[in-house]
């Protein structure tokens, strides 16, 4: 039991090129959209933020322009600037509040999408998992039948094949419970190494079904 729970670990632990990529790409790509979004964020406030600047350097300049005006003609020329740098002001904040809404119902839609495919990938992960448990216990099952049915027959027979047959089947216990341990440990295994964590457990199926072949051959 030991040994299958090193097994299952090191699967867990491992890297590996199988079926659960998909899993982990759409985990990546979620990452990466997400990493997106804070410099999207970042651009645009730095791009508002020039724009703010821009429309004061105006404003200051055209304040500056009717400096050499008489004093009538610059209270009334600043009047109408400081009305028009409020408009524009109003103007240029609707504008920057449209950006920011659109850009964040863009992201929000990355995020669902993102979201969406990562749980998708997760549902086919573990109903592979789940596939790979009820298939083994299954096998496993069949040969435990096989089993009782070989140890019924240990009560006839010549005495030195039924204690031949019975040294044989002395291991069977201790496969039996190094599958079920891999089969406790599967939980932990991540989605990108079940191929291998299936293969592993076939061959400790194959493994059991040898010894009660050489068990049978006994008798």
């Amino acid at each position: 039991m030991k040994n299958a729970k090193v097994l299952l670990v090191a699967l867990a632990m491992a890297g590996g090129c199988t079926s659960g990529d998909n899993m982990k790409r759409a985990e990546e790509q979620q990452a990466e959209h997400r990493q997106d979004a804070v410099e999207q964020r970042t651009e645009l406030a730095q791009k508002q933020q020039e724009d703010q600047q821009d429309l004061n350097r105006e404003v200051a300049k055209d304040q500056q322009d009717v400096q050499g005006d008489a004093p009538v003609e610059q209270q009334q020329e600043r009047a109408e600037i400081q009305q028009e740098a409020a408009e524009d002001r109003q103007d240029l904040n609707a504008k920057q509040g449209k950006e920011r809404k659109a850009l964040e119902q863009d992201l929000a839609e990355q995020n669902a999408k993102d979201s969406e495919n990562v749980s998708e990938a997760q549902a086919k992960v573990e109903k592979k998992r789940s596939e790979i448990a009820s298939d083994t216990r299954e096998e496993l099952s069949k040969l435990d039948q096989r089993t009782e049915k070989i140890e019924s027959k240990l009560n006839s027979g010549n005495a030195d094949d039924r204690s031949a047959a019975a040294t044989v089947l002395a291991s069977v216990p201790k496969q039996h419970r190094a599958i079920e341990a891999d089969l406790e440990a599967l939980d932990t295994v991540r989605a990108e190494n079940l191929n291998r964590a299936r293969s592993e457990l076939k061959k400790r199926l194959s493994a059991l079904d040898d010894t009660l072949d050489k068990a049978e051959s006994k008798l």
